[in-house]
């Protein structure tokens, strides 16, 4: 009860402000039961629709156990949790303090400094409910396997701390955490390790049993972790600007944070001095070293010593062990190091109360007579504990601002009811979609709930493809608004299965993926939500179905589904910014655009956008993203400080966005080295040409390659830069600039040489966009896909031709223009505004060239191999119908298809290799559609029944089942035990009475 009334003495000031907690960091909790219910019923499942396979879900009891409370809102959850939680700690501690024979004075002073640590404070304000609980019942856990190691019946005791160990396991790195702790004290206890390793056994075992919903899938398919960076988490900016050996120490809070104790020094929220009495908790905690020496304090000290040590990440001294561990141990899961300070925070808070109480029988024999002096004096101590180590904020109610409370209208909550009611057959875009969001009212910014537990599939937050494989498309979307790109946004959005966009008013995305925007003060400006709304009320296919103060609904006009039977298939270049020059000739919905080579053999079409030699992209060459082939990039060391992922830097340029790859983007003078081998090859990088374009060297050895990007074009292009026979290594220096490397591609000679043949009879189109041409005079453009020349102005470019044919010619201008190829003259037979001509084009390069007979604005120029317009081109027959779908479950679909040949099937489910299609007992893995969703090539034909399922539910679903039973069989063996101990004790004490 103490702890409970501490715990809402702490949190009072927030309790009392109306609103839930949220809208800060990672809190994700809406306000309405319906946002609980959806965000908890994720728990039963391995796959996210938004996220795709989940990997290390180890969450899903915590999500599960909110879905009886769904009911309650997000107010009163997330402030009973923060209440809770945090007495638990303080209460728990307290048990395992009386468990090491504390006095119960002490014990209570234990319990107060475990509530008041950095750990309580930062993670309060993060939203990190998980590791909040894994820290509440972390002292149960110890305690009851010191219980399990010294009792004669410890089966029990094992069997609840295993228990315990496996919820806390909610938040990952306990996993590594509590077992380390276990093992410390089992080396030192060595004397009694016959009788400790059974019990040891028994908990990780039933530990494990807990987690293996996602255990489980693991251990059947160790393909779910291929593609995770973990060579390059080394070079997470958490671990490379890891606090310093005295930061570490001191456990003064998650540096890069404003509400770091360090930052909070900064701000003048607390006094200067306070960081550095932090570090008096660890000092104080390694003296109760000096009245004794046992298992324990010994176990304990060098677990807080290790803490310390790993809390530093990569600094000095010891770096290199670190980097050690960190690849080659367990300790890979901690990203951010700052969970690490458990093990400083947990053993120091148990030393430092068995100092109290050792020091007070200290004082108390030295005190010559005075009563009060083994009381006040360890209480000195505690309180030089406790107020460092618990920041004062912490009782000032709202913790300092960093805690913030917020509503969503009685409009959103009527939205949310219509949206959750719909069939979950298409999906939703929330514009602005990329975090963190801030409420208008509100000074923090932090996870959005209308896209964290959004009642239809919606897209994650992020502009890198690592994440998710949907992420790369939610920047796509978000640069197709910011650059006017279309005016047929809705025909874009129709393949992904968008059938509902909601762009909100009330919100500003604070930042574009965490750079502060008042730095790039003309991006800023597109990141407003007028902005985004204007861009939506222009669009032909949206249509504004419902209109509040705070949002606006549309509908999507253009057909859009989860599941479609596209009638073209397009193999194409990887740059996505060709969806929206296609969307103005065709359907999207009936187009599966693909970029994997592997799918040549089945394309209708052969499709590369502005430099034609992107053809050679789409062979058995070797692609290589820079951003994943250089050891060690991103870890802002020389030589390559400079180099950077080029999404992370997508306000510099839209194309940075648009493309499928990661790509390496440098501010300055830089270099980075990267293996490359093939056999009689030829290597070509994919490089950026535009207005702040850089030198690049490419140096392979035994040649070298200059390459200068500053152009008047505005594409990326493909440059030859060596060949190697064998191994080499490929060095980029970038000087004079801005350099962009999007791809290195390896390609055989001989493939290179018979790609004509290889094309076949396919269809080539080649789309010629107005940003590619070195332009003389050009004004700047007046719409989308256009750019303006003034009459005699030319504008000219190289075309490379790898399969000789007849080519229909096909452009958009207003104004007058004459079309030449190598020098001769192209009729082109204008039609009003589009003109339409045709020239046979031998294999090899040939120039291009627009010459301005009037002022005009030119814009996409298409070149077909097989003589038609590309509205003909794009609309072939199709070849299946689907006739009936339903989704059982984000895991499974069911599609009734008729068709007539062979034919493609597209799902907008997060693309996963193992997520299948089964017809007529045939299982068939998916292709890359679109670069994020999973596309089938179905070769039968007729009335077809086809199931899409993703595999490794099975195994999550017999997980869940086991860890329920071990969850339930370990409660009720408790409870038998308890019970048949009583009833032995009441027996034995009948026994003993005196007959009457």
């Amino acid at each position: 009860m103490f702890f409970l009334c501490l715990s809402t003495l702490i949190f009072i000031g927030i309790i009392l402000t109306p609103g839930t907690i949220g809208f800060h960091h990672d809190w994700p909790y809406g306000p309405f039961p319906e946002m609980i219910e959806e965000l908890g019923s994720e728990g039963f499942d391995l796959f996210s629709e938004s996220q795709g396979n989940k990997i290390y879900p180890t969450d899903w009891l915590f999500r599960i156990a909110l879905v009886p409370f769904a009911g309650l809102g997000g107010e009163v959850l997330t402030k009973s949790m923060l209440v809770l939680f945090t007495a638990l700690s303080g209460t728990a501690m307290f048990w395992l303090a009386r468990e090491l024979k504390l006095d119960y004075r002490w014990a209570l002073v234990a319990g107060i400094i475990y509530v008041f640590t950095p750990i309580v404070f930062t993670r309060a304000i993060a939203g990190h409910m998980y590791y909040l609980l894994a820290y509440a019942i972390a002292p149960l856990a110890f305690m009851l396997f010191m219980r399990a190691t010294r009792s004669e019946r410890p089966w029990k005791y094992a069997l609840l701390s295993g228990a315990l160990i496996g919820i806390a396991t909610v938040q990952i790195q306990f996993s590594v955490m509590l077992p380390l702790l276990l093992v410390g004290y089992l080396i030192f206890d060595y004397k009694h390790t016959r009788t400790n390793l059974p019990v040891f056994t028994i908990v990780v075992l039933v530990a494990l049993l807990i987690q293996l919903p996602w255990v489980l899938p693991l251990m059947t398919d160790s393909t779910i972790t291929e593609g995770l960076p973990v060579s390059s988490y080394i070079n997470y900016h958490d671990i490379t600007s890891a606090p310093s050996l005295w930061e570490s120490f001191g456990m003064l809070g998650y540096k890069i944070q404003p509400y770091s104790y360090t930052s909070l020094a900064s701000s003048g929220l607390i006094p200067s001095f306070l960081p550095y009495l932090s570090v008096s908790f660890l000092g104080v905690a390694l003296l109760s070293l000096i009245f004794r020496r046992d298992s324990l304090t010994l176990s304990l000290s060098t677990i807080a010593l290790i803490g310390v040590f790993l809390g530093k990440g990569m600094n000095e001294p010891g770096g290199e062990i670190f980097e050690f561990l960190f690849l080659n141990t367990p300790l890979i899961i901690f990203r951010e190091l700052w969970h690490l300070v458990f093990l400083v925070v947990f053993p120091a808070t148990v030393l430092v109360a068995i100092f109290i109480q050792d020091f007070s029988k200290y004082v108390k024999r030295r005190s010559g007579g005075r009563p009060w002096a083994h009381i006040a004096a360890p209480l000195a101590v505690a309180l030089l504990v406790i107020i460092p180590a618990g920041c004062p904020l912490m009782l000032g109610g709202n913790f300092g601002g960093y805690l913030q409370t917020y509503t969503l209208s009685d409009d959103y909550d009527a939205l949310f009811d219509e949206l959750s009611e719909a069939n979950g057959t298409t999906r939703i875009l929330w514009v602005p979609s990329m975090g963190p969001m801030r409420y208008s009212d509100l000074g923090r910014a932090g996870v959005d709930p209308l896209i964290s537990s959004s009642p239809l599939p919606s897209f994650p937050s992020s502009p890198y493809a690592n994440p998710s494989p949907l992420s790369g498309a939610t920047m796509f979307f978000i640069v197709t608004m910011q650059e006017n790109d279309t005016a047929q946004f809705g025909n874009v959005l129709s393949p992904f299965g968008i059938a509902e966009i909601v762009v909100r008013t009330d919100f500003q995305s604070k930042y574009p993926w965490y750079s502060a925007l008042e730095n790039y003060p003309d991006l800023a400006a597109k990141w407003e939500s007028q902005a985004f709304a204007r861009y939506v009320q222009g669009q032909d296919d949206l249509l504004a179905v419902t209109v509040s103060p705070e949002f606006t609904r549309y509908q999507n006009q253009v057909p859009s589904s989860m599941v479609s039977a596209p009638s073209t298939v397009v193999l194409g270049s990887k740059d996505l910014s060709a969806l929206s020059h296609l969307a103005s000739v065709t359907h999207l919905g009936e187009v599966a655009y693909l970029t994997d080579k592997g799918t040549l053999g089945h394309a209708d079409l052969l499709f590369a956008m502005d430099d034609t030699r992107d053809i050679i992209s789409l062979t058995s060459g070797q692609s290589i993203d820079p951003a994943s082939a250089v050891p060690g990039f991103d870890d802002k060391s020389d030589p390559h400080r400079e180099w950077i992922p080029a999404k992370g830097w997508s306000w510099y340029d839209p194309l940075f966005s648009t493309s499928t790859n990661t790509g390496i983007f440098t501010l300055g003078d830089s270099t980075v080295s990267m293996p490359v081998s093939g056999d009689g090859s030829e290597v070509w990088a994919k490089v950026m040409f535009w207005e702040d374009g850089a030198v690049l060297e490419f140096d392979m050895g035994s040649s070298s390659t200059t390459v200068r990007t500053d152009s008047s074009t505005h594409m990326p292009q493909w440059v030859k830069i060596g060949e190697v026979d064998g191994s080499s290594q490929l060095t980029i220096a970038s000087s004079s600039g801005r350099g962009y490397v999007d791809e290195i591609l390896v390609v055989n000679k001989a493939e290179l040489a018979s790609l004509g043949a290889a094309i076949g009879d396919r269809t080539v189109v080649y789309l010629l966009t107005s940003d590619g041409y070195d332009v003389s005079g050009a004004l700047p453009r007046s719409e989308p896909h256009a750019v303006d020349i003034e009459v005699n102005d030319t504008m000219s470019r190289w075309i490379d031709i790898y399969e000789e044919s007849a080519y229909s010619l096909t452009l958009d201008v207003e104004g007058h223009v004459m079309v030449s190829v190598d020098g001769a003259p192209v009729d082109m037979g204008w039609e009003g505004s589009q003109g339409h001509g045709a020239v046979f084009l031998d294999e090899g390069r040939h120039e291009l060239r627009i010459t301005a007979l009037a002022d005009s604005a030119v814009g996409d120029l298409w070149m077909i191999s097989n003589g038609l317009s590309p509205e003909e081109t794009f609309s072939p027959s199709k070849s299946a119908v689907i006739e009936q779908y339903q989704k059982n479950d984000p895991q499974s679909w069911q599609v009734k298809v008729n068709a007539t040949e062979p034919f493609f099937l597209m799902l907008s489910e997060p693309y996963d290799p193992r997520y299948v299609a089964i017809v007529n007992g045939q299982e068939i893995g998916p292709v890359q559609a679109y670069s994020f969703m999973n596309g089938y090539w179905i070769d039968q034909t007729g009335e077809l029944t086809i199931d899409l399922a993703y595999k490794p539910q099975k195994q999550f679903e017999i997980g869940l089942v086991i860890a329920c039973l071990t969850i339930g069989a370990c409660v009720g063996f408790a409870v038998w035990d308890t019970w048949r101990g009583r009833r032995k004790c009441s027996g034995k004490h009948s026994k003993g009475r005196a007959r009457p």
